[in-house]
């Protein structure tokens, strides 16, 4: 057995400049394909406003042959085996996720150390050694522990697995999804992506409870980020403590193994400096090299105290270039993180004004309830 039996490691090490054709302005068709260990809180948000689940193995077949009514309240869950391309784009929004690969692997291990996990039991069916595991459960920190995870990181089997499989998930130029989760900023990452879904098209309700809780938490962390304070958040947390803090597994050695190995291109594409490291590119969105062009532009005055109306104005730009790059179909991925900005104050903001009012309502019929008992 080797590393790429379940990731088959497609083209190069670096993103190519090959650039894929531009895609519709208006895919109401959700798709989801997971890369990284958020695929749970994702399905979680998806779910409040989508009322089902599809599958597909032809996106551009069920582009047409899904009903409109299916198009609009349920999205496309994909297996974490499937790849989603440029064409695939064509036909639909596709929201994918990733993760600081020191962490990732941490997880995987510690996932794998509990006997969970399909790359564990896809490990363990090509002949991985069990030993290689935490063995000093809950948390699986103990210093001979940290030893058998840098073994485990270090085998062949398992060495460049996740460059691999982010690949495999998106394709070698990451060109088959349109907007990224990153597991270390995932409420606000995830509301920039479903509101790039709905301004491009797509339909959200955005009344729906937990879409209302995670416009309520993203207002928190952005109100707390500076200060670093906790955050009341009703979800439940993503990264269960099921392993020691990710630095403490890590010699500067291997560290500097995983950022310079495979998994380059992750730490390149997407903005981890480190290994470990939680910080990323503001922006949600792939762009080519990491690069943010502003792709948008308003086309009209909207009144900004109306959400709906806000969002359902803002276009893409018309296409620039010569000839040749409209021949060939320059690739446009639009860096909404102006828009998301407003559009974020702007949805927080409906948030809390919904709140206000119905405390007054509630507050007023505890005031006739009490002045109706004084009457009596």
């Amino acid at each position: 057995a080797n590393r790429h039996q379940l990731f088959p490691k497609i083209g190069h090490s670096t993103m190519s400049n090959q650039q894929p054709a531009i895609t519709p302005s208006s895919r109401p068709l959700l798709v989801f394909n997971p890369d990284a260990k958020v695929s749970y809180k994702v399905m979680h948000i998806l779910d409040s406003f989508k009322t089902c689940r599809l599958e597909s193995s032809d996106l551009s077949t069920s582009a047409t042959t899904f009903t409109e009514s299916q198009i609009q309240n349920c999205y496309v869950d994909l297996n974490f085996r499937d790849q989603t391309t440029a064409a695939d784009r064509k036909h639909a929004f596709i929201i994918g996720s990733v993760q600081e690969p020191c962490s990732d692997y941490l997880s995987l291990w510690a996932s794998g150390s509990s006997g969970h996990g399909r790359i564990y039991q896809d490990l363990k069916k090509a002949g991985l050694p069990e030993s290689l595991y935490g063995q000093d459960a809950p948390h699986f920190s103990s210093i001979t522990d940290k030893k058998r995870f840098q073994d485990w990181v270090n085998h062949p089997m398992v060495e460049g697995l996740l460059a691999n499989r982010m690949w495999n998930s998106y394709g070698e130029n990451l060109d088959g999804v349109d907007c990224l989760v990153f597991a270390e900023d995932l409420h606000s990452s995830l509301l920039k992506c479903i509101m790039e879904y709905n301004m491009q098209g797509g339909y959200v309700n955005w009344d729906a409870s937990e879409m209302v809780d995670l416009l309520a938490v993203v207002g928190q962390e952005q109100q707390l980020r500076e200060s670093h304070a906790a955050v009341d958040t009703p979800f439940e947390e993503t990264r269960v403590a099921h392993h020691g803090q990710c630095e403490e597994y890590y010699n500067d050695e291997l560290a500097t193994k995983l950022v310079n190995g495979p998994e380059k291109v992750i730490y390149e594409s997407f903005g981890y400096p480190s290994c470990c490291s939680k910080d990323h590119y503001e922006s949600a969105h792939i762009t080519q090299h990491g690069q943010s062009p502003d792709g948008w532009e308003m086309q009209e005055e909207v009144d900004t105290t109306d959400i709906n109306s806000f969002s359902n104005k803002w276009t893409p730009v018309d296409i620039q270039g010569n000839d040749s790059d409209k021949d060939t179909g320059r690739m446009f991925i639009f860096s909404l993180t102006g828009v998301t900005t407003i559009l974020l104050a702007l949805l927080v903001r409906r948030v809390l004004r919904k709140r206000r009012e119905a405390f007054r309502q509630a507050r007023q019929a505890q005031q006739e309830v009490e002045q109706q008992a004084v009457a009596v």
